[in-house]
């Protein structure tokens, strides 16, 4: 009896032990980390890659892009990520790109803005002794949906690059979003035809570019 109930036990440490080796070896993978520079890129991307990748934003939703200086974790997470899909035209984007090349010079850098026709004039400033005068890049390129088409076009073309194992699946995702894309942009042009050159008043100029869609003229406060 006694033989037994030692034969017993050690079956069941054994199949205890199989178990615990099994369940370690089946692990899911880690989650792959792409990292975007604000928040309405990470909706766009989540909209392609779903659950197949974690999405780190560098600055978060209320921050000020203007006087931005990412953080150590921030640069972590970078250097963790399998791409850096930036958004273009952004100051603190330049400032960082030097250090993000420094930290991890094989990280692949896309910027999603590529292909947009820019709109300057803005966010003009002067600087410098002589007062020189400067015409910026609007930044704020996401704000048009014909422009978030090319910017979710270029995030495709990006996560295909780095992740090709997922490339039907991003494609069957993105056909799905351009065409809620084209939809909204039917609509917007429905609803605003009859209102084309028309002003309207913001506090800040970020809307030119849905201004230049529909014909409107942004004034700001």
């Amino acid at each position: 009896m006694k033989t037994t109930i030692n034969i017993s036990i050690l079956t069941i440490a054994i199949g205890g032990l199989i178990w615990l080796l099994t369940a370690c070896s089946a692990a899911p993978a880690e989650t792959p980390i792409v990292t975007v520079s604000i928040e309405p890129q990470k909706y766009m991307l989540e909209q392609i890659t779903g659950d197949k990748v974690d999405i780190r934003t560098l600055i978060a939703n209320g921050a000020n892009p203007e006087n931005y200086d990412p953080s150590l974790t921030h640069i972590m997470n970078l250097r963790k990520s399998i791409g850096f899909l930036r958004m273009g035209n952004i100051g603190f984007e330049a400032a960082l790109l030097d250090k993000i090349r420094q930290e991890d010079p094989e990280l692949p850098i896309f910027n999603t803005s590529e292909g947009v026709v820019p709109v300057t004039g803005t966010h003009s400033h002067s600087h410098g002794h002589g007062g020189v005068h400067h015409e910026e890049i609007d930044p704020h390129t996401w704000t048009s949906v014909k422009n978030a088409k090319i910017i979710v076009r270029n995030m495709l073309d990006a996560m295909v690059k780095i992740d090709p194992s997922n490339e039907d699946y991003y494609r069957r995702n993105y056909d799905r979003f351009a065409q809620r894309l084209d939809s909204l942009d039917r609509d917007f042009e429905s609803r605003l035809a009859s209102h084309a050159g028309e002003h309207f008043m913001v506090w800040h100029p970020s809307l030119s570019y849905f201004a230049r869609d529909y014909g409107l003229e942004q004034i700001t406060a």
